[in-house]
């Protein structure tokens, strides 16, 4: 996992889908998540894997005007970079110079279930140095640790 701001990014694995209820995935994909499909679709590259936002924001005053009420979206690219697997974004992320992160998802949200005129990738933008700067309190009011897991600690910059 990685959280980057109010968003944790977890790699999609055949676990997690087998511990997830059926139903939920079913609500996602009624709800435009790309989810199901993109499991079911061939590998291009055995590092290719499917990347979910989790479906709750922590809270936090950063994520002041999002409802968010997505389920696993599917992340397709950050700041107009494809994302491939986990380690990808975090390389990114890590990496990352522009003012603002742009997270693009695939998949449309409650809102859009009603008014269907709005298509496309649903989009979260945050100013990357105010997730930085506001790291450790977000993570200190959900109670994790860490933002990111053990097996991505060679890609951390900051430990």
């Amino acid at each position: 996992y990685y959280v980057y701001g109010p968003v944790t990014f977890i790699e999609v694995s055949d676990v997690l889908m087998n511990r997830v209820n059926p139903n939920l995935l079913l609500l996602a994909a009624s709800r435009g998540s790309t989810l199901l499909s993109d499991i079911k679709k061939p590998q291009v590259s055995p590092d290719d894997r499917i990347v979910v936002a989790t479906f709750s924001l922590l809270s936090h005053q950063i994520t002041k005007g999002y409802e968010y009420p997505m389920l696993f979206p599917v992340l397709r690219s950050v700041n107009g970079n494809e994302i491939k697997n986990l380690r990808g974004l975090v390389q990114l992320l890590e990496g990352q110079t522009d003012e603002f992160t742009l997270f693009e998802f695939d998949g449309r949200n409650v809102h859009d279930l009603q008014n269907s005129s709005r298509t496309g990738p649903q989009d979260l933008a945050f100013r990357h140095k105010e997730v930085i700067r506001t790291r450790e309190e977000i993570l200190e009011e959900a109670g994790i640790r860490s933002y990111y897991s053990k097996d991505l600690r060679d890609l951390i910059k900051d430990d």
